[in-house]
């Protein structure tokens, strides 16, 4: 599954659904102009009908997990949250890699900051906080899970995205800050120290770099630790149909995964643990966690929504940190009420969106 909001280029404005990533820090939206058939099927961004649009040939290339998308940058006016940025720079994509995005989505606007940005331009967000136009220079998410939802075709509520607000509305008690360490800043991650991760018995401390990311659906650890933590279900055994990794455990299993950030320990909600049955019979669900290193390219762990839904998290820049609070009630969480973010689903993706 994946999360978008609305967001609208150029004047007048196009709105298209873009989905919001905390892992990368470049926007793009496919265009008129992409010939590529993974465009086919989806809403694009009409460049020539925007007369505040400025073309540009210099090329764009940014390369997620599945693949890269291509094509040049550009300029326009950009809308998200009731915020505009004038000549926002994004790339204009012509052609999408497999397993990008899928319809409804148009787009991805990257979330993380300027350092992570291919292109190496200013996000969104970090352009709105350095003009001081943003009254708390953070966003949040308050992710839904929506179990009903089964098919790539079926959008439900995804929960609530604000951008320059801390709203206390969707949490309970107080917000734990973890500070990004130093050494982690000049990459562009929000990314934080995981004191420990536990699945059904003894706790494993990692002591390791954990990137908190919305736009990957599942949670990454290094190949050991998965190893290792799958050993604590019974019948639990790799999955090789999916690639090296990857593992199924019986759906009848009991559960308990939880992760240690700034000492504060916060449970995965069984229902987030299964990414869905990998057999006819639904007796082998695939494990939300999976094992994958990422070398030098990435933090070891990557947090994704299987996590996020089981919490409200805080992204701020001044000082750089995330933050975690419990969700106020069950209404929050199942998103009963309209929110900014619309979840799809999708294929599980291994990597940031």
């Amino acid at each position: 599954s994946y999360y978008f909001a609305q967001v609208s280029f150029g004047t007048p404005a196009q709105n298209l659904a873009i989905v919001l990533d905390t892992g990368s820090a470049d926007l793009w939206v496919a265009a008129s102009e992409c010939t590529s058939t993974n465009c086919n099927g989806l809403a694009k961004f009409n460049e020539g009908t925007s007369s505040s649009y400025q073309s540009s040939s210099q090329p764009f290339t940014v390369t997620y997990g599945q693949g890269a998308v291509q094509g040049h940058m550009a300029a326009d006016t950009i809308s998200l949250a009731g915020y505009s940025v004038a000549s926002q720079s994004f790339g204009v994509a012509t052609d999408l890699a497999d397993n990008t995005i899928d319809a409804p989505a148009s787009g991805l606007m990257g979330m993380g900051f300027q350092e992570l940005s291919a292109a190496g331009v200013t996000p969104f967000w970090q352009v709105l906080a350095k003009q001081n136009k943003l009254p708390t220079n953070a966003f949040t998410f308050q992710l839904a899970r929506n179990q009903q939802v089964t098919t790539a075709t079926q959008q439900s509520p995804g929960g609530v995205f604000t951008l320059g607000e801390i709203d206390s509305n969707q949490y309970s008690g107080s917000i734990n800050y973890v500070g990004i360490p130093t050494q982690i800043q000049p990459f562009g991650y929000w990314a934080i120290l995981l004191d420990s991760i536990a699945l059904n018995g003894s706790p494993i401390y990692p002591n390791k770099i954990a990137a908190i990311d919305t736009g990957t659906t599942l949670i990454a650890v290094p190949m050991q630790i998965a190893s290792s933590l799958y050993t604590s279900i019974e019948g639990a055994q790799p999955v090789s149909e999916l690639g090296q990794g990857y593992y199924a455990y019986p759906c009848s299993s009991t559960i308990k995964l939880t992760f240690t950030f700034g000492g504060q320990h916060y449970s995965v909600n069984p229902l987030d643990f299964s990414a869905g049955a990998v057999d006819n019979a639904g007796s082998y669900c695939l494990g939300s966690v999976f094992g994958i290193d990422t070398g030098n390219s990435a933090p070891p762990y990557i947090i994704g929504d299987a996590f996020l839904k089981n919490v409200f998290s805080v992204y701020r820049a001044n000082p750089p940190s995330v933050g975690f609070a419990s969700l106020k009630g069950s209404s929050a969480q199942t998103a009963a009420t309209t929110g900014d973010l619309v979840m799809a689903t999708a294929s599980p993706s291994a990597q940031s969106v």
